[in-house]
Formats: structure tokens, C-alpha cells, sequence
């Protein structure tokens, strides 16, 4: 569509075959009017509404809230996501308060790499079903620390670079993963730990479900 200015009159043509009027032809027209009154008559233009302008930002609304709806739903599933790994089995009610305090101090150790083989070779887990259920969890802990620091042995060796001085450099990328795998273990070291120390027997998240002691 183009306009064009002839005695004070706005002329123009649409590019529709039929003579109609698009969207953007009719807000361009509503736009040359306010410009003609304004220059003809000296009409303060700015205060007047051009409804497709209104309905843009309606519509410009509506795609907005689309938009945090969106973002709210995916934050939505990362908390619903987070607390299904955070919220494991609870065991606790299997055991009685009795063979809970006598063994306590014994299962908050377990979730110490490597303290877990110790009852294993001696069998001190199998004294109660209590100590038991915490040496099976902090022996999936031990696996789970050997694998960690092997991965990041080799990522390590595999990656490195020469960084002169017969000095290697590792690249920032491989750092960071094997950074976030150790996270990954103090976590559930912590998480093991507090837990049991509150009283609780829950299971490790991701790797607490494997029963590997009988």
C-alpha cells in the first residue's frame, strides 16, 4: 500500500486484489489520519488510540504470559524432578529405636568411603539388619567413589595437554565434569550421613537401591 498527499487529501492504494484492507494497510491509514488532523486542524494526535496498536499489545500481552507459562511449567518439572531423586525409600519404620541407638554411631561411619569393606571383611554388618541396610548404602558409596576417581583419572590423561616446563595443562571442560562428579559423591556422603544422624534410613539417591550385600 502506498500514500501519497493531494490537496490536503491522503490518496492510496492496497495491495489486496479485492480492495480490501490488510492489518498493517489499515494501521498505516489510521496513522496518515491522525497526521492529516493534526496538520490540518491542529489536533493533539498522540492521545488517540488506534485499535490495531491496542490490539497488538494485547496480543503482544498474551504471548508474554505464553512465555512465563512456559518457564513456570519448566520449573515446575525441575522441582518435581529434583524431589523425586531427593526423596527416596524410607526404612526407617523396619528397625526398632533399640537396635537403632546401639548401632548409630556404627552406620553414620559407614557412609565414609571404604569404612563400608572394613564391616564387610569383619562381618560387623551382619549383627543387625540396621547396620546392614547402612553398609549395603555405603558400600554402593565406595563403588561409586573408586569409579569417580578412576573416570577422572583417565578424562585427565586423555584430555591433558603440554603446557611447557613438562607441565600439563587439562582443559577447563574437563575440570569442571570431574569437579561436578566429586560434588556429586560429598553430596551423597552428606546426604547419608545427616540422615542417619537424624535417625532416618532412607536411601541413597540414584545408587541406594542396588543391594549388593545379602
Amino acid at each position: 500500500m502506498s500514500f501519497n498527499l493531494h490537496n490536503g487529501v491522503y490518496n492510496f492504494t492496497t495491495s489486496c486484489s479485492d480492495g480490501s484492507l490488510s492489518k498493517k494497510e489499515l494501521l498505516g491509514l489510521l496513522k496518515c489520519e491522525k497526521e492529516y488532523l493534526k496538520m490540518k486542524y491542529g489536533i493533539d494526535t498522540r492521545k488517540m488510540i488506534v485499535p490495531n496498536q491496542d490490539l497488538n499489545n494485547k496480543e503482544e500481552f498474551k504471548i508474554n504470559e505464553n512465555v512465563k507459562e512456559e518457564h513456570k511449567d519448566y520449573a515446575d518439572k525441575t522441582i518435581e524432578t529434583v524431589e523425586k531423586i531427593i526423596n527416596t525409600k524410607n526404612e526407617t519404620t523396619n528397625y526398632t529405636n533399640e537396635e537403632v541407638l546401639k548401632n548409630k554411631t556404627d552406620a553414620v561411619i559407614a557412609y565414609i568411603p571404604f569404612v563400608s569393606i572394613y564391616y564387610i571383611i569383619t562381618s560387623k554388618y551382619k549383627k543387625s539388619k540396621y547396620l546392614h541396610f547402612h553398609t549395603n548404602q555405603g558400600f554402593n558409596l565406595t563403588i561409586l567413589f573408586i569409579c569417580v576417581f578412576f573416570v577422572s583419572k583417565i578424562l585427565c590423561s586423555l584430555f591433558a595437554v603440554d603446557g611447557g616446563y613438562g607441565r600439563e595443562f587439562v582443559p577447563g571442560i574437563i575440570e569442571f565434569v570431574c569437579y561436578i562428579l566429586y560434588v556429586i559423591v560429598v553430596f551423597l556422603i552428606g546426604f547419608g550421613i545427616l540422615n542417619t544422624t537424624n535417625g532416618q534410613s532412607k536411601e541413597l539417591p540414584l545408587i541406594g537401591k542396588y543391594r549388593l550385600l545379602k
